[in-house]
């Protein structure tokens, strides 16, 4: 399975606070890293361009994690559209988002399609199924009380979202 994830979709869904995108993004990104570490399927997580970016899609590899931001002027959907269109076995990918026109398109396309709470309840649930992963962050170069704080406002957002009706 090959799961391809809005990553703005994401990160709005998990943080309050949009001061610093950066920022934003390299919590989300040491999250979803932490999750994944010991998940087997493929990840691949779509930003749109980051400024001074014009020609091309950039993409950055974290281990199990792959990390695009798209080229000036495509955006996520678009990209991850693309992907599944050029798939020979669209079958086998999993689009994350809340967005029901891109979910939609994507279904049309052959792919299947997850919410972002879905897509979080199932890797949470196959990281809980397994003993802690003995990696570290080290990738990212946050300290173990970092990750903790990191991680804590995970729960916090978790749960929040639990609550909330579909």
């Amino acid at each position: 399975m090959h799961y391809l994830v809005d990553g703005y979709n994401l990160l709005f869904q998990l943080t309050s606070c949009f001061c610093n995108l950066q920022k934003e993004r390299k919590t989300v990104l040491s999250l979803l890293f932490h999750y994944l570490s010991p998940v087997k399927n493929k990840v691949t997580i779509v930003f749109d361009s980051k400024e001074n970016h014009d020609y091309h899609a950039e993409t950055d590899y974290l281990k199990e994690l792959i990390v695009v931001y798209t080229y000036r002027g495509q955006s996520a959907d678009a990209y991850i559209l693309e992907r599944i269109e050029l798939s020979k076995q669209p079958q086998e990918i999993t689009v994350i988002s809340n967005d029901r026109s891109l979910t939609a398109q994507a279904r049309g396309l052959q792919a299947q399609s997850l919410t972002v709470s879905s897509f979080l309840s199932r890797i949470k649930n196959q990281k809980t199924k397994r003993k802690k992963a003995k990696e570290t962050l080290a990738d990212f170069s946050d300290s173990p009380a970092q990750i903790e704080r990191l991680l804590k406002l995970f729960e916090q957002r978790w749960h929040a979202l639990e609550k909330r009706p579909n």
